[in-house]
């Protein structure tokens, strides 16, 4: 028998490096969240970690799905390095009305603080026979440019609802320069801005909820250049340096005397 843990989610906070110190690896957060109820069957399980992790410890073995009687649920563990995020994805639809447990074992590790210290369960309920909520999708942008000193406005507006509920948004910083201090003018508002402070790749995340449940978080990158090249102040006027014409002196020859 399992050792069941209870699953304390932490919140990701959005700061200039999106890695958790630890001594020791850690789950923070997990999607559908612990306990979750009506859940769609055709769910993706998404969790993210305190840090990277090594990649040849992601695989079924370390992390895996069972129903309720322990039987197990065939389904593809995908990673995502770049936001330390886990997706277990069901090869097909879950079975309605059921209750499912995820379990990430302790073979798990993280590239600097080592394994996780024990395994961690989480469990969620989907809904009836025919459930009527479907997975939000959150859309960051486009990947773009930017110069240093310039203001970007985010926009995901583009997120989507199968069913058209309202959508909340939770933005953060994934990466940003090391010498970087920008902050998003809110993680919570659709459209946020940021001020560029340093060269170099700045990632956001995006994560949409319908109420319900969690999108998958999509991410946009910001290339930060150098500074802007100031404006050219040459107005056209014609070059006026006061130079003349050796042969001309501008005074009236004086008459020939003949002395």
């Amino acid at each position: 028998m399992r050792t069941e843990i209870i699953l304390s989610t932490l919140l990701l906070t959005s700061c200039g490096d999106a890695t958790v110190v630890k001594d020791y690896l850690a789950l923070v957060s997990v999607s559908p969240d612990q306990g979750a109820t009506q859940v769609a069957i055709s769910t993706d399980v998404i969790a993210g970690f305190s840090e990277a992790l090594d990649a040849s410890t992601v695989d079924q073995q370390n992390v895996y799905i069972t129903d309720a009687t322990g039987g197990p649920v065939v389904a593809s563990v995908e990673y995502n390095a770049k936001a330390h995020w886990l997706v277990v994805n069901p090869e097909v639809d879950l079975m309605p009305n059921s209750t499912y447990v995820v379990t990430f074992t302790s073979n798990l590790k993280g590239t600097r603080s080592g394994n996780l210290l024990a395994p961690v369960q989480t469990q969620f309920t989907t809904a009836g026979v025919n459930p009527s909520n479907g997975l939000p999708s959150a859309v960051a942008g486009e990947d773009a440019t930017a110069q240093v000193g310039e203001t970007i406005t985010l926009d995901g507006t583009a997120s989507t609802d199968p069913e058209g509920a309202d959508l909340t948004f939770q933005w953060r910083v994934v990466i940003g320069p090391a010498n970087s201090e920008a902050a998003l003018s809110s993680t919570t508002q659709p459209t946020p801005t940021f001020t560029v402070d340093a060269e170099g790749e700045y990632v956001f995340g995006l994560v949409v909820n319908d109420g319900i449940q969690d999108s998958s978080e999509d991410f946009i990158s910001i290339q930060a250049l150098g500074f802007a090249p100031p404006e050219d102040t040459d107005s056209g006027a014609p070059d006026d340096t006061g130079s003349s014409d050796p042969e001309d002196t501008g005074l009236i020859d004086a008459p020939d005397t003949g002395i």
